[in-house]
């Protein structure tokens, strides 16, 4: 049962979906009328501090995403191919993933007007983003934003200290559930990756922005 009070006077808007699809997220940036957006997956829990903090960070930086879980990427020699690190211990990342992450609405728009086409986003990239099981829509967001700003995520960390059960699914759990995709060991970072060469290559560099704060 839906619980007694929000605790707020917003109204509390539901909108059906007709096809099952991350990008959903994205669409509806007309209808939001603050400058941030919290963007997070359904099993998720976060307490009031923690997206207070999130808010605060974001009201600092309001030029980068700030997520909750980060992920990084390297140059494979051996493969000549760009590499996604499929688990973060604490080296530097460049993208956080589609757990949770707090921006500013403009990125929703131009992830939606700029993947079918556009001088930041190569024609196909949207129809490959959909056409593509995990979904690289949380990469292609990266490439959106770091390719607008230069600039790299900011993980916000404090999170495990400002709430008691910040997340549904841990970190290791996470990491255990994606490495399943497809039967065999690595297959998720195998397909991510895949799909970080794809987007570099649409966009004829790498845009992302390493960094270790």
């Amino acid at each position: 049962p839906p619980p007694p009070s929000l605790g707020c006077d917003s109204k509390l808007v539901v909108r059906p979906q007709t096809r099952n699809t991350l990008v959903n997220r994205y669409r509806h940036y007309d209808d939001v009328p603050t400058r941030a957006v919290l963007l997070s997956d359904d099993d998720i829990i976060m307490c009031g501090e923690g997206l207070r903090s999130l808010l605060w960070m974001h009201s600092m930086y309001p030029r980068q995403v700030i997520g909750t879980s980060v992920r990084g990427h390297h140059w494979d020699d051996a493969m000549g191919a760009w590499r996604y690190d499929g688990s973060w211990l604490g080296q530097p990342y460049s993208l956080s993933i589609g757990q949770m992450n707090l921006l500013h609405r403009r990125y929703l728009r131009m992830f939606m007007e700029r993947a079918p086409a556009g001088p930041a986003f190569q024609p196909g990239t949207k129809s490959y983003i959909d056409g593509h099981k995990p979904t690289c829509e949380d990469l292609t967001l990266h490439f959106i934003v770091s390719n607008h700003t230069g600039l790299p995520p900011i993980y916000f960390h404090d999170v495990q200290h400002r709430c008691r059960k910040p997340i549904e699914i841990s970190e290791a759990g996470a990491a255990q559930m994606h490495e399943q995709v497809g039967g065999h060991p690595g297959e998720w970072t195998l397909r991510r990756s895949f799909c970080l060469n794809r987007l570099a290559q649409l966009y004829g560099r790498m845009p992302l922005v390493t960094t270790n704060c």
